[in-house]
């Protein structure tokens, strides 16, 4: 038996990976299964599953996944036979953990030698990390593949992949992942049967003497001199990165929020290998890797994931005022009801009976009621929260389900293959925990086994999947108008879906458009403008401070049909704010953001006596386009609004709850990037104001510029609060129109309202 975990042995910790296991059996048939246990939080374990049949002479491969809650050097898996024995053990190869804020590709290729460049190829991450993987090493689910940053598929028959695995390649691709498909000599069992979704039709390759554009766009000389062999292909949807005279050498379309790349050149060849300028090409293919808001990065609030499943208003407690006219009524019954009968009757001496009687009977109603509260079916509560775009086939789910039991007994709980799932201990905070279960089994379906719960016990799980994407579609366009941008936004609901309390969120600010109903539209406009005096304050958690509107009232706390989603909400989002260097804000992202009150998961528990209840919170993409009008000279004036710019920390000393807006600054100092959206492409700064507010009129602070030119921080004389305009601004500004900004307190505790640039320039058509 052998075992292969991870990708290339890389895994990211909270995050699923594929198990691979080779069991051979040359003896007697076993009818057995593996088992993997991982030790969670404290002493409990967590045993994931898997029958197999091991006939004699027989050879099987079985992938399971599990999820690591905290660095494992291996995983170990075990063969037992159907009378529970031991038969065999196996560990993997030694796991190499990647983390947050470093980067994975994995490289499916016939020759991995030639690929070493993709470590020095990574941006802004720290480390880069190539997974030398084979076709059937990629999974069939697409949870899986979220370790993953870019996948490489070079110079192999990707004809071999299967219908899942294809699936779920599109799914992760949909979800924000970055495919590349090279082209060369081997471009046709390559590219061929990934046709419909590549940017490109492909139709031969062809040496080429010189490719001088790419060399002009990298500025790297070519190491090796032509011909070179280049995939012949003219471009069908998408865009071209790099060409030769409109000939495709990188090309990219979108696929919901990731990318489809061709790469016409083989990258193992001339003139790409061990040429300088390949960095460039692979850094290109990184730029497109959007940075998610906190939101995106599914339930980070255990304890309000597991409040939010287990507030059932079905099962709500009497409320006060019932309790106290329960306890009213009983006082007055034994007590001056009971004694005026009795004084009636003139049998007071049968107290010492009645007022047991009376006891008795409160005590069976309120054993009843509460009987009767909890009920006699067992409940499955789904909270769902759908992430996807609106023209993206599918999207990413991830389900906190509730399992409630009004008696102690054991259940399963079955799932789709294409999902996974862990219980979670929300008392405690844990992502990962035991569960009281037996296992999670991986065979046709995913089975929990043996859900041990007691009575009026709520069991809690996380579970992740993919599914179609509801027929939702609309657009965002920005407009300019005489210099002045324009927001305009249409959604049309052509799903059975009523959209309840839905929203537009745009940076920090939601924007309420009521109920969307099937088969009607809507629409928004917003107009940007550059007021110096009103700022949008930038949030790290715009659905807690807009809750609101998202939800339809400011009555969430008291209100037991929206608690739950309040509580949702809260689970979602973490504000981080504390010294480091990865914060960033990147606003060119329009959110469609609305509930349903629906099941998206089909969870089937081992019992006909159970009910499903469910509330989906949709959180989809809006495509963004421009409209700018055209001029006599081709060209456009227009400034940028603070709000259309990305901005992102590059390094801080001593400074808390960074913002660009009410920041404080304590003898510290920020570095602060600013670049507008990529739907300004075309757009050039020809002028630069630095704006700097502050209550304190004396402003005790420096601000220092980047010159790109020099490399080097230069400090602004003169600074005033308010307009600081920059006389000679363009080594100010750096590709894509970046302006970096640094900010020092030259005495302690100082308050800035605001610190951004304002950039005016043209709007090339």
């Amino acid at each position: 038996m052998s075992v292969r975990a991870g990708y290339d042995g890389f895994f990211r910790m909270e995050e699923w990976i594929p198990v691979f296991i080779h069991v051979a059996n040359e003896g007697p048939a076993i009818e057995g299964e593996l088992r993997i246990t991982i030790n969670n939080a404290g002493s409990e374990k967590l045993t994931y599953t898997s029958p197999v049949s091991l006939p004699t002479k027989s050879n099987k491969r079985v992938v399971m996944y599990v999820l690591l809650p905290s660095f494992r050097s291996r995983i170990t898996v075990h063969l037992y036979d159907d009378e529970g024995n031991r038969v065999h053990s196996a560990n993997s190869e030694l796991l190499k953990v990647i983390n947050s804020d470093e980067l994975l590709y994995g490289v499916v290729t016939s020759d991995p030698s030639e690929f070493s460049v993709l470590e020095n190829a990574k941006l802004t991450y720290k480390r880069a990390s190539a997974a030398f993987l084979t076709l059937d090493e990629l999974p069939e689910n697409g949870v899986a593949w979220r370790a993953l940053n870019v996948v490489v598929l070079d110079d192999v028959d990707t004809s071999q992949l299967t219908n899942d695995q294809r699936q779920a390649m599109l799914n992760w691709v949909s979800d924000g992942g970055q495919l590349v498909v090279t082209g060369g000599a081997g471009w046709q069992k390559t590219a061929v049967p990934l046709a419909d979704i590549l940017p490109v039709t492909v139709t031969g390759s062809q040496s080429i003497e010189t490719l001088p554009a790419l060399e002009t766009a990298t500025n790297q000389p070519f190491r090796d001199p032509g011909p070179y062999l280049v995939a012949i292909s003219t471009l069908r949807n998408g865009e071209l990165i790099f060409h030769q005279d409109g000939l495709p050498l990188l090309a990219r379309r979108s696929l919901g929020r990731g990318s489809v790349f061709f790469l016409a050149p083989d990258p193992k060849l001339p003139p790409l290998a061990d040429w300088d300028g390949s960095v460039a090409i692979w850094e290109a293919v990184l730029s497109q890797i959007s940075s998610t808001p906190f939101w995106r990065n599914g339930v980070q609030n255990m304890y309000a994931a597991g409040t939010a499943v287990t507030a059932l208003p079905s099962l709500a407690l009497p409320s006060v005022p019932q309790i106290a006219l329960f306890l009213f009524a009983y006082v007055i019954i034994i007590g001056p009801v009971n004694y005026h009968i009795l004084k009636r009757f003139n049998r007071r001496e049968l107290a010492w009976l009645t007022i047991p009687a009376i006891i008795i009977f409160f005590s069976g109603l309120s054993y009843l009621v509460g009987n009767q509260m909890r009920g006699t079916n067992i409940i499955l509560n789904q909270l769902n929260v759908a992430y996807g775009q609106l023209d993206a086939p599918t999207m990413k789910v991830q389900s906190i389900i509730g399992l409630y039991s009004p008696q102690r007994h054991t259940y399963d709980l079955t799932l789709p293959p294409n999902s996974l799932i862990r219980p979670f201990d929300y008392n405690f905070g844990t992502t990962i925990s035991g569960g009281n279960i037996r296992d999670i089994q991986y065979s046709n379906n995913i089975i929990v086994n043996d859900i041990r719960t007691d009575i009026s016990e709520i069991k809690t799980f996380l579970a992740d999947t993919y599914i179609p994407a509801p027929n939702i579609t609309g657009q965002a366009t920005i407009i300019n108008k005489n210099g002045t941008l324009n927001l305009e936004i249409t959604i049309q609901n052509n799903s059975d879906l009523t959209l309840e309390n839905a929203a537009i969120l745009m940076g920090s600010t939601a924007y309420s458009l009521g109920h969307i109903p099937p088969g009607s539209s809507t629409t928004h406009a917003n107009t940007f403008t550059t007021s110096l005096t009103s700022p949008t304050y930038t949030s790290f958690a715009p659905l807690s401070e807009n809750a609101h509107i998202l939800l339809g009232t400011s009555n969430y706390y008291s209100d037991r049909e929206v608690f739950p989603r309040w509580q949702l909400l809260q689970a979602i989002e973490t504000s981080s704010r504390f010294p480091g260097n990865t914060l960033t804000a990147n606003n060119d992202r329009i959110t469609l953001i609305a509930w349903t009150n629906q099941t998206l998961m089909d969870i089937q528990p081992d019992t006909n006596n159970y009910e499903t209840i469910g509330t989906t919170l949709y959180l989809l993409d809006i495509p963004l386009t421009n409209t700018f009008v055209q001029t006599t000279d081709n060209t456009q004036s227009v400034t940028i609004d603070p709000s259309l710019l990305n901005w992102r920390v590059l390094s801080n000393s001593t400074v808390y709850e960074i913002n660009i807006y009410n920041l404080y600054l304590d003898n510290g100092w920020v570095q602060f990037s600013y670049k507008p959206w990529d739907i300004f492409k075309e757009f050039q700064a020809e002028e630069l104001i630095i704006v700097v507010e502050s209550s304190d009129v004396t402003l005790p602070v420096s601000v220092s510029l980047w010159n790109w030119e020099q490399r080097t921080w230069e400090e602004l004389e003169n600074l005033k609060p308010g307009a600081n305009k920059i006389n000679n601004p363009a080594p100010y500004i750096g590709p894509g129109n970046e302006v970096q900004i640094e900010i020092r307190a030259t005495t302690g505790g100082v308050s800035i309202d605001a610190i951004y640039p304002l950039l005016t320039g043209q709007i090339k058509n």
